[in-house]
């Protein structure tokens, strides 16, 4: 009720101040007619000071139109002060030691809103320095969440991630950002050079370390043989490049400076043999630098190149252990089974054809149980 009669009276003062500024030009109008039919104005001056008047007065008329908004605009101004005045200002955190660089995931639960079922239910696992864990599991299963997780990108409902036996929430997000690396299912890249993206657009960075990043990646080569190598600029997104280049340059972003945990989502997916081997080499020197590697995949020729692997189904770790003892593990109940068509798709991730066509081990499982 309140607000129509604001409105009502709004509207009603606006007519009236339309009507003003009409009668007030017709009257001047009216003036200024009389006074070149007696030879004291040029016809001219009369309509310049019509045109003036109706200037003069807009502004008076457009103001009591958008008073409403004003007083809105005024009162959210008032609240916005209020609430400032007495949010709490976040003091300075200590920070700690930089991280030797040990893993562990105790309980770790997430639940997102509006699901009642857990994406994540319990995960524990703990990772020394120079360990590489593998995650494999069935679509669905919780990868993608899990790696977002440990970089502090997903919220864990119980349970903690914990660096150095530090919660990862204990930690300044200046100081732990300088030692976790993320290469993300979908590689995004900032418009600028190529340089810019691996730096993560720091004005600071030195371009040794740049290119100590690319190294590191194996993209140094890569990079070169572009038209401008390090200064080509990747345009919006990264759409000047390929989606295989942008993935790669994703990498070197995520080696770049002193990296403790380094996760790699899917970094594979769009990559030819050359840039899955360089990937592969580049897991095994980070690992040999004493950094801890979470690499998410299907693919098993990267299996196994890493120490560790984590089989995910449901939410939940079905299977925790060294590579080779998981990948039989997940591989061998497929084996058995492999004419029976009500088997279970879950059981494994790992699919035998893929195994027999990029399987090179001779005595590995997965290749002897493959179908020809």
């Amino acid at each position: 009720l309140f607000g129509t009669l604001v409105t009502d009276r709004v509207a009603l003062m606006t007519s009236l101040a339309k009507a003003t500024r009409m009668g007030l030009q017709i009257a001047v109008l009216g003036v200024g007619v009389v006074l070149v039919i007696n030879n004291q104005l040029t016809p001219g001056l009369m309509i310049a000071s019509s045109i003036l008047l109706g200037r003069a007065a807009a502004p008076v008329e457009q103001s009591i139109a958008g008073w409403r908004a004003l007083l809105k605009a005024r009162s959210a101004v008032a609240r916005l002060n209020l609430l400032l005045a007495h949010a709490e200002t976040e003091g300075a955190r200590m920070e700690l030691p930089d991280p030797d660089g040990r893993l562990s995931v105790e309980g770790a639960t997430v639940v997102l809103p509006g699901r009642q079922d857990p994406l994540l239910m319990d995960i524990t696992l703990t990772l020394q320095p120079g360990h590489a864990l593998g995650l494999i599991g069935p679509s669905g299963a919780g990868k993608t969440t899990l790696a977002r997780a440990l970089v502090g990108l997903q919220p864990l409902v119980r349970g903690h991630v914990r660096i150095d036996d530090a919660a990862l929430t204990d930690w300044d997000p200046e100081q732990i950002g300088r030692h976790i690396g993320f290469l993300p299912q979908q590689v995004e890249l900032f418009r600028g050079t190529i340089a810019e993206n691996i730096a993560m657009m720091d004005p600071g960075a030195k371009p040794s370390d740049v290119v100590a990043a690319a190294k590191r990646a194996r993209v140094h080569e890569l990079i070169l043989a572009l038209p401008g190598g390090y200064n080509a600029e990747v345009g919006p997104r990264g759409s000047y490049l390929s989606a295989g280049q942008r993935q790669r340059i994703g990498l070197a972003r995520a080696f770049f400076g002193d990296r403790k945990l380094i996760v790699l989502d899917e970094p594979n997916a769009n990559l030819d043999p050359e840039g899955e081997e360089a990937l592969a080499s580049a897991i095994e020197a980070a690992c040999a630098r004493g950094a801890i590697v979470v690499v998410v995949t299907h693919r098993l020729n990267l299996l196994r190149r890493v120490s560790h692997a984590a089989l995910l189904q449901d939410g939940r770790i079905a299977r925790f252990g060294e590579a080779r003892q998981i990948i039989e593990a997940a591989t061998q109940p497929l084996s058995r089974h492999q004419g029976d068509p009500g088997q279970d798709p879950k059981v494994t991730p790992l699919a035998p054809r893929r195994a027999a066509r990029q399987g090179h081990d001779a005595d590995s499982t997965a290749a002897e149980g493959a179908p020809s």
